[in-house]
This record gives structure tokens, sequence and C-alpha cells, in this order.
């Protein structure tokens, strides 16, 4: 899976890997001591792709990163048994692994490039998240009450446009490098067709449904509208107003997760 941070990509990685044929593994070309921490959704147990090279250099001569990624890749499919395997990337993962998409390209690896289309909503869910110092939440766990978070004004735009604009320019990249992907939208497998949809990436990844709903373990960071989760709210809706991103002000939730318990 290919994604932004806070597209609800967790809840989706975590989501399909219930699927009795996948093995879904989280961020294993990130960094940011996740291997120490551990994670709170997908599948576990698999090192990360920097802790392998560590393993590696150990008392022999180091290969070069690239020849190192494709026998990680291996690795990591000859151990399982499922149908298909994969893991969550983000593009900053990507572009800080030159030589990875190209390796996947010619695994013919599909790809499910999720996408969420309110960048407002994954601008605000990220503020949330990093004030109450907790990116995921699984069921059960308690958090703090919310307190709602300032944005700046000056600048939301240009941080919405980046993020669209780091969209298409991975779609661009995806398409030139002749990847097998599908897009899906957060919205959609969160909305009233969410189930439908979902079956739509099973059946892209070549998997039938399976007899019991999929399920996840997290659970949402903020439940909360739009308007309640941003403290200057009124200030944020004079800078979009009038610009392409004014029709994101309505939307209903600021979870990077899922937006019920049915998700």
């Amino acid at each position: 899976m290919l994604t932004l941070a806070r597209t609800g990509s967790s809840w989706l990685v975590d989501l399909l890997d219930s699927h009795p044929h996948v093995v879904a593994y989280g961020e294993l070309f990130g960094l940011d001591g996740r291997e120490e921490n551990g994670e709170k959704y997908g599948r576990q147990g698999f090192p990360y792709f920097e802790t392998y090279l560590r393993e590696r250099r150990r008392g022999r001569r180091t290969p070069p990163r690239l020849v190192a990624r494709i026998a990680y890749l291996n690795e990591l499919t000859r151990i399982h048994a499922a149908k298909t395997v994969g893991f969550k990337l983000t593009y900053k993962e990507a572009s800080l692994n030159p030589g990875l998409l190209p390796a996947l390209t010619l695994r013919r690896a599909p790809v499910v490039h999720l996408i969420r289309s309110n960048a407002l909503d994954a601008v605000v869910s990220w503020e949330v998240a990093r004030s109450r110092r907790t990116f995921h939440v699984r069921d059960g766990e308690q958090l703090p009450p919310l307190a709602p978070v300032r944005l700046d004004a000056r600048s939301l735009a240009q941080q919405l446009d980046w993020r669209e604009f780091a969209v298409t320019r991975m779609r661009a990249r995806i398409l030139s490098l002749r990847l097998p992907y599908i897009e899906a939208f957060y919205e959609e497998l969160t909305g009233p067709r969410g189930e439908e949809k979902i079956a739509g990436i099973l059946e892209y990844l070549g998997l039938e449904p399976p007899p019991d709903e999929l399920t996840s373990r997290l659970t949402r960071v903020s439940d909360v509208p739009t308007s309640s989760a941003i403290e200057n709210f009124d200030e944020v809706c004079d800078a979009l107003a009038g610009t392409r991103f004014e029709w994101m002000l309505g939307s209903r939730s600021v979870s990077g997760e899922r937006p019920d318990s049915t998700s």
C-alpha cells in the first residue's frame, strides 16, 4: 500500500491483515524506532529493513542497499504461505529508498494507492494526533480529553496544495514505472458503500471476500467534527473561502483511521 500520512492507511492495513489469505505489515521501511516501540496494527514479527541491514553487517561485507532491498523482499515473501503479502509504504519512505519502487515493478507487485481526498481532514488529524502524542489507538485504550488544535491559517492553503501535488506526483511516478495499481479513496472506503469498495480491493488482489467480516483493532483518535477540532476555525474558514479547498470545511470527522465501529 502506497500512501501519505493520515489517510486511514493503518486502519486499512489492519483490516486487510484480518483476511485469512493476506499478510499485511506496517511501515517495514520506516524509521523512528518503530521496532523498539512496536506497531499497533498489521502483522508483527518480521524485522524492519534497517534492522535487517544491521544484522547483515555483523561480521560480513555489507551488500549494496539495492541488492539488500531485493533480498529483503524475497525473504518477506518466502517465509509466508499466504496468497498476498504486503506492507505499507509512505511517499517519504519511497523517496528515502531509491530503487524500491523499480524493484516492486520487476516483481509485478500490485499496488493499492490510498488517497484521502479531504486534505484538510488529514492535516487536522495529524495535528490532533501530535497534540495527544499518539497516532494509533487500539480498541479499549484510553485517551486524554481532546484540546482543539490551532492551525496556521496563513500557510494552510499551501499545506493543502502540497498534499494534493504529492498525490499527483506519486500517481505520475507509478504510471511511469508501469506498476500495476488501483486507487482507493478513504472517504469511499468509510462511506455507505465501503464494503463494496473494500471488496473491489480484494478482487484486484485476486482474493475472495472472507466468510467472516474483516475487522481492525484500531479505533478513532478523534471523532469530533472538524469545526470542533480546530481552535481557530473561523480564521481557517476565512483563509479557505473562495479557494478550491473551501469544500473541505464541511467534513464530519477528523479521524485518520476509521470513522465508526463498522469500518
